[in-house]
């Protein structure tokens, strides 16, 4: 996950900030198409079909993650842009996770009751983020 991040934000480096407006668009068009990959993930209909739901779901995450990298927000937005990026890497992280311990032979029942719990404060971390972005979009990808 470290390593993403690292060349996302290595993507972004040396570009000119965008405006508002433009960051605004585009975040909204990347996070869109996030929420249209992750609409496709299908519920798992028994917890031994997690692991499979949660690779799906982190494959529909990354690239959102990777595209939100290289963007270059404003200086006014961009202590809330970071915040709002470093929450779905750190829920694209806790996913990650979540899958090395279904490996593991972790019960698939408590790993996504667990799962559930330590997203729950990185989604609303998200979301007051890409609120004050003016984003709400990428806080439902």
């Amino acid at each position: 996950m470290a390593a993403l991040a690292a060349v996302a934000a290595l993507a972004g480096c040396g570009s000119d900030s965008l405006s508002e407006a433009q960051l605004r668009s585009r975040a909204l068009r990347i996070c869109t198409e996030a929420a249209g990959r992750l609409d496709r993930v299908q519920a798992p209909r028994r917890p031994a079909d997690a692991k499979r739901f949660l690779e799906r779901g982190v494959s529909a995450l990354q690239p959102e993650l990777v595209s939100l990298g290289r963007l270059s927000p404003p200086p006014e937005l961009s202590g809330a842009y970071e915040r709002g990026r470093t929450a779905v890497g750190q829920e694209v992280g806790t996913l990650q996770s979540t899958i090395k311990g279904l490996n593991a032979g972790n019960d698939p029942a408590v790993a996504v009751k667990t799962l559930q719990q330590q997203l729950r404060p990185l989604e609303q971390r998200a979301r007051t983020a890409w609120h004050a972005v003016g984003v709400p979009a990428c806080a439902d990808s």
